[in-house]
């Protein structure tokens, strides 16, 4: 797997790190991806109403729908699903359909960049897409290393995702501070040990963010002092 290193500024002289999920925390991706994937279902004559995502918020695509093919009895396979899904993903994008940035998003990136703060993605995005993302909003630059979820073996809740972006990064994950919106992001935020704030979705009120260290309604106002204050003192072996 090929290193998720974007930038080595700012790494050596680094005390603590954010590491960011990207879709519903940096850009708001998914009323897109979900109506690209509603609109899979209804060409294999199942109508899948919004709520029946909520429940694979946070998961990579290939579990996504495993999920929904065995749920909804979809006459495809799970390759014929992500090829359909991701072809009229991309027509949307290309037709000039855009997701915006998450309020608060890059003005938090920017803020910990100027002060010369490691920020990370971790993301159960493929790695090429998250890139995308990142350009189009303007902070890839900005981003010190990137984990999409074809970088890893094992998806949200596992810890593995949050555990290389920390090495990627060169700091222990006790060190870190990861910002998501799912349940399994949360989950795997915090069994890599790291501090964890959950951000509020409000399409999806009903999930279960209690896990996380601390829960938020939006990200406009957060700042570098408000998440340094989730990072434990630095021992002498840090």
């Amino acid at each position: 797997m090929a290193s998720g290193r974007v930038n080595d500024n700012y790494v050596r002289s680094a005390s603590w790190a954010l590491v960011l999920d990207m879709d519903g925390v940096i850009v708001d991706t998914e009323p897109l991806y979900i109506r690209v994937d509603a609109l899979v279902c209804r060409e294999l004559g199942v109508d899948v109403e919004e709520a029946a995502f909520e429940r694979c918020v946070g998961q990579r695509a290939p579990e996504m729908w495993a999920e929904l093919r065995e749920r909804f009895d979809l006459p495809a396979t799970v390759d014929e699903l992500l090829a359909r899904a991701a072809a009229l993903h991309r027509e949307a994008v290309e037709a000039g359909e855009s997701s915006p940035p998450v309020p608060g998003a890059l003005e938090l990136i920017r803020d910990l960049h100027r002060r010369r703060i490691p920020v990370a993605v971790a993301s159960s995005t493929p790695a090429a897409a998250v890139d995308r993302a990142l350009d189009r909003v303007g902070v890839r630059e900005l981003i010190t290393a990137r984990v999409g979820g074809d970088q890893v073996l094992r998806a949200k809740p596992d810890p593995e995702i949050y555990l290389r972006a920390a090495g990627e990064i060169g700091l222990p994950p006790a060190r870190c501070v990861a910002i998501e919106d799912s349940v399994p992001g949360v989950a795997s935020a915090r069994a890599a040990g790291m501090a964890c704030v959950g951000l509020r979705n409000p399409r999806y009120e009903s999930l279960d963010l209690s896990h996380a260290t601390v829960v938020v309604e939006s990200l406009v106002g957060l700042d570098a002092e408000r998440l340094a204050q989730l990072v434990p003192p630095r021992r002498p072996d840090d």
